[in-house]
């Protein structure tokens, strides 16, 4: 698939489209705001802590919009370098990473599963395994985008199964982007019920709308 995506997106930064590289360039990567320290820790139910390193604003959040409304994996690369670069200051531990998976028609629609290249980034920082299917997305529900919290939460009642015995083990769960915390926290109870004995969140964007941890 990589030659094809260097066909259609020839590597160059994401952003202004300069360079030979498909991560961020030099200039790019200095208009990317970065949360604060006492900003990134979020109140997620079921997750011992929850991080987000950058604002869901542009132009960063121009780069996920991108890869998952208008079919363009290119920004991805740059994303996840930029995930593992904002992990290595976190003080996270974990024994396997598990991402936030897609329903399997989203996946289809798609062609990608956004979050599975910032799950690999980040189990490449922490050198440790991961497992890109240890959670399922049951059928059912509509899209999260535009709901309120509670709908949210609604929405999500009972629509991740998790299928690895995950006893004692820590996992870190990765997704893109913390609104409510409402998919975190339904994938988390997923995991606790097959057996984790921490569940800590780590997504590269936060909303505005989501309760920071004080």
């Amino acid at each position: 698939m990589r030659p094809l995506v260097d066909f259609l997106w020839p590597p160059a930064c994401p952003l202004c489209l300069r360079g030979h590289s498909d991560w961020l360039c030099p200039t790019c990567r200095s208009h990317v705001a970065v949360l604060l320290e006492e900003e990134r820790s979020v109140l997620v139910p079921g997750c011992d802590v929850v991080l987000a390193s950058v604002p869901y604003e542009p132009p960063a959040r121009d780069l996920l919009v991108r890869a998952k409304y208008a079919g363009d994996p290119h920004p991805l690369t740059a994303l996840a370098a930029l995930f593992g670069e904002l992990l290595a200051v976190e003080k996270l531990v974990a024994d396997v990473v598990v991402p936030v998976p897609l329903s399997r028609s989203r996946l289809r629609r798609r062609g990608y599963d956004q979050v599975v290249p910032l799950a690999r980034a980040a189990a490449t920082r922490m050198v440790c395994p991961l497992d890109a299917e240890a959670l399922r997305r049951r059928r059912g529900g509509v899209a999260q985008a535009g709901l309120t919290r509670v709908a949210r939460r609604r929405n999500l009642v009972g629509r991740f199964k998790c299928v690895r015995d995950l006893r004692d083990r820590r996992v870190l769960l990765v997704d893109d982007v913390v609104t409510t915390g409402a998919t975190l926290e339904a994938a988390a109870k997923a995991l606790r019920g097959a057996g984790a004995a921490s569940v800590a969140g780590a997504c590269l964007f936060r909303t505005r709308a989501v309760r920071a941890q004080k």
